[in-house]
């Protein structure tokens, strides 16, 4: 019993371990260094025992066994990943993972708005995105929104090696290839996996399994997240919670009251004076009067705008300025804020602060 105890393999979780076999599999060394290469990973009797069931199995399949439209799919997703571009990474994954996760999270977010809490919010799309703008966007256009305050990227390959794929059930297989590198970017070649879902006649991407991580790490406010690769954001600016607000002290009594008084303005639905009386004069002199007066009657009219500005203010109030111009602008970094600009600026004219734009 001791000695059927010994070889009996123990139960690894499927997916990571049959990955991390196939990612030493595919390494291009000799049949001796792959084996050095298995023992190293799960120890001889662990990878003697799980190689011989899963060849006995057939769950390890030659490259081959990724189907041409599961290569399509795979290589839609790397090449997405390697541009960076949110948009482009959205249209490669499943529809219905983009819808679930919208849903799941909207669930939650107005969950904590019947509570008048604005936590989960701040932590996923900035303190200033309302969510009533949120409601409003498309599945791909909201994760669109959510991948600012994410982490990932690709590095941009020619052609991909395919090494093989896992069937983990009837509706996911995972597929795995080493992504040969452009000419100029060296010889290294990456190995990348994905995860896939039927569609259609073809087949998308799940969620990828990184950002699933990053996301429950935001809503339970655990460690920050960098910046991903591509990201519009400059280097630094995306974490799991705002940066800590600068004192408001730190900015001059004049500014405050300014910021304070607008506020109050947006608050009784004066839009009229808020862009009259608040804005830079140089602002008004350069915006012809038709398109003010349609800023004006935006903002009358739609409580997602007020509520933008507000919390603009709001957001404004708590940092610390840059002053420049020899004390006469003030520029704020307002990035990843959830608003729709990265600089709030304020500048004095005859000894008056306004909002510059």
């Amino acid at each position: 019993m001791a000695f059927e105890r010994v070889l009996r393999p123990r139960p690894l979780h499927r997916p990571r371990a049959l990955c991390s076999i196939l990612q030493v599999l595919a390494a291009p060394p000799g049949a001796g260094e792959i084996w050095v290469k298995i023992v190293m990973q799960v120890g001889f009797i662990r990878a003697l025992g799980f190689v011989l069931l899963l060849i006995g199995s057939g769950a390890v399949r030659s490259a081959e066994s990724a189907t041409s439209p599961q290569r399509d799919a795979a290589r839609d997703y790397f090449e997405a990943l390697a541009s960076g571009d949110a948009q482009a990474l959205s249209f490669a994954i499943h529809p219905d993972e983009i819808i679930a996760l919208r849903l799941r999270l909207l669930t939650k977010l107005r969950e904590e708005a019947s509570h008048a809490d604005g936590t989960l919010r701040g932590r996923l799309f900035g303190s200033a995105m309302p969510l009533s703008e949120l409601e409003r966007l498309t599945a791909p256009s909201f994760f669109v929104a959510l991948s600012r305050r994410l982490s990932w990227g690709g590095r941009a390959f020619r052609d991909v090696h395919w090494i093989g794929s896992v069937t983990e059930s009837s509706t996911l297989v995972w597929v795995l290839g080493r992504l040969k590198p452009a000419k100029e970017l060296g010889t290294a070649e990456v190995v990348q996996m994905v995860g896939l879902m039927p569609y259609g006649k073809g087949w998308k991407a799940i969620v990828p399994t990184q950002l699933t991580a990053q996301i429950e790490d935001l809503l339970a406010g655990r460690a920050n997240t960098p910046p991903r690769a591509g990201n519009e954001k400059p280097a630094g600016a995306v974490t799991a919670e705002s940066p800590p607000a600068a004192p408001g002290a730190a900015a001059p009594r004049e500014m405050l009251q300014l910021l304070e008084a607008a506020e109050q303005a947006l608050i009784a639905g004066k839009c009229d004076s808020y862009y009259k009386d608040f804005l830079s004069p140089n602002f008004r002199r350069l915006t012809p009067s038709k398109a003010l007066d349609t800023l004006i009657q935006s903002c009358t009219t739609s409580m997602g705008m007020r509520e933008t500005l507000i919390a603009a203010l709001r957001i404004v109030h708590g940092l610390t300025p840059q002053l420049e111009l020899e004390g006469t602008r003030a520029t704020y970094d307002v990035s990843n804020q959830g608003l729709p600009y990265e600089r709030f600026t304020l500048e004095k004219i005859k000894d008056r602060w306004y909002i510059a734009e």
